[in-house]
């Protein structure tokens, strides 16, 4: 049975790969090699492996990891990990090369692999893209392939391209929906009366060149992971677990402040109102002559027992004042992150 990426490798990847991106995260969402990090070192693979690993996942070489070299990338290394491979492979195999991306890794063997002089390769390189672009669409990559394929025949490099394959090299945007790519190519391919058709078999033409006839590398498809309304359902969940987290946090904080306190903000608070209400009663009765002043106390005593109380009311004043700050903050922090 050929190797491949299942369906549930993908899902579990892909809500690895969610978990890493940026809450602003741009379209399509790309892992730059500090997102990547954390989860590549996780592996504990050598570093030279995991070097390997992203030169080999990043087949655009741009510097970042979009979904399919994610699931590259996190294959490889569980095939690694799990002693699936020997050691991580010099080049990307076949089946694990993303049908989106073939003809990049077509485009990127043919260069390495083929006997042709660097000269010649930068010339055919200017003839397909005279606005020296940094990167070129599908079919410029094919049109270059094809000249160095003839190169290699010893045949010599044109002067120029045709004007409609100017035109179509001009068009580089790339198509992300892989089913409308291959409705559209299914309804063309086949009519020579297109310039798909055309194309088609200028296509077959370059690969009949190089012995390959009509063979392409089977890679994964990538068609059913997440649409942007997926990305949005798993910002929003982990936006919402990362909320509950930390009022978590605060309610354990708010509980321990409370322990070191020898009591929890409620129960100290009724505590002092209630000790704070008896001393103002007692002190009530002091100077109407009420309570003890009534039975007959000297006034000196009951003037000192006066300036005790009122120390003492003082006293429970200040501090019921700074618990009752304390239980204030607590609850304006936890409300201030139920709105955040």
């Amino acid at each position: 049975m050929a190797k491949k990426i299942e369906q549930w490798e993908i899902t579990r990847y892909w809500e690895i790969f969610s978990e890493l991106l940026p809450p602003n995260a741009p379209q399509p969402p790309r892992l730059s090699g500090d997102q990547a990090a954390s989860v590549l070192k996780n592996s504990r693979l050598r570093d030279d492996q995991l070097e390997r690993v992203w030169d080999i996942a990043d087949i655009d070489n741009d510097g970042q990891l979009d979904f399919e070299e994610f699931c590259v990338a996190m294959r490889l290394i569980f095939d690694q990990v799990n002693g699936e491979s020997a050691d991580i492979p010099r080049q990307l195999p076949d089946w694990l090369v993303p049908e989106s991306k073939a003809h990049l890794v077509q485009a990127g063997r043919a260069v390495t692999t083929g006997h042709v002089r660097a000269a010649d390769v930068r010339s055919a390189w200017n003839l397909v893209n005279p606005a020296a672009d940094e990167v070129i669409g599908k079919d410029a990559a094919l049109a270059f392939l094809h000249v160095l394929s003839g190169r290699h025949d010893r045949f010599r490099l044109p002067r120029s391209v045709p004007a409609s394959l100017r035109a179509s090299f001009e068009r580089k945007g790339i198509e992300y929906n892989v089913d409308r790519v291959r409705a559209d190519a299914a309804r063309s391919m086949a009519d020579d009366s297109t310039a798909t058709g055309r194309k088609s078999k200028f296509g077959d033409s370059y690969l009949s060149r190089l012995g390959k006839g009509s063979e392409r590398p089977r890679g994964t498809d990538f068609s059913s992971v997440g649409t942007t309304e997926d990305w949005e359902e798993v910002r929003l969940k982990k936006q919402l677990r990362e909320l509950e987290a930390k009022m978590e946090r605060i309610e354990q904080n708010a509980n321990k402040k409370g322990r070191r306190d020898d009591s929890k903000p409620a129960l100290v608070k009724r505590e002092l109102e209630q000790l704070l209400d008896y001393k103002r009663r007692e002190l009530r009765d002091l100077e109407l002559g009420e309570g003890k002043a009534k039975e007959g106390q000297g006034l000196r005593g009951v003037e000192e027992e006066i300036s005790t109380v009122r120390e003492q009311l003082d006293g429970l004043e200040q501090h019921f004042s700074k618990r009752d700050e304390v239980l204030k903050s607590l609850k304006a922090e936890i409300e201030q992150e139920r709105r955040s």
